[in-house]
């Protein structure tokens, strides 16, 4: 996400994969990959801190912690947020079918 690789990020997302943000939107693969792609989109850090790693039939699921300073534009988007990833393996590899963020209460 720092480099801005949309490629990489093309195949890491499912075809199917859907993002619910903390501001309770819910985006489906294009959206995700446009706003991540959005020129205005700046990230000057993100911290990934993985908790929990879990099995769950052919889905794993992967829940933490991500301090984040970024913006689009003049929305400010940093802050402490929880998640819950849940990636599935593919022809293609590991790929993302659902992610989940929260704030974390300060």
């Amino acid at each position: 996400m720092l480099r801005r690789d949309v490629v990489a990020l093309g195949r890491l997302l499912a075809p199917d994969y859907q993002f619910t943000t903390a501001g309770r939107q819910t985006w489906g693969r294009d959206r995700a990959m446009a706003e991540f792609n959005d020129p205005d989109f700046s990230a000057e850090s993100i911290v990934i801190e993985v908790e929990r790693v879990v099995p769950s039939g052919e889905d794993w699921i992967v829940t933490g912690r991500s301090p984040v300073c970024a913006h689009i534009g003049q929305t400010d988007l940093s802050g402490d947020y929880r998640f819950s990833h849940t990636w599935r393996l593919s022809q293609e590899g590991w790929q993302g079918v659902e992610g989940r963020t929260s704030d974390v209460p300060t």
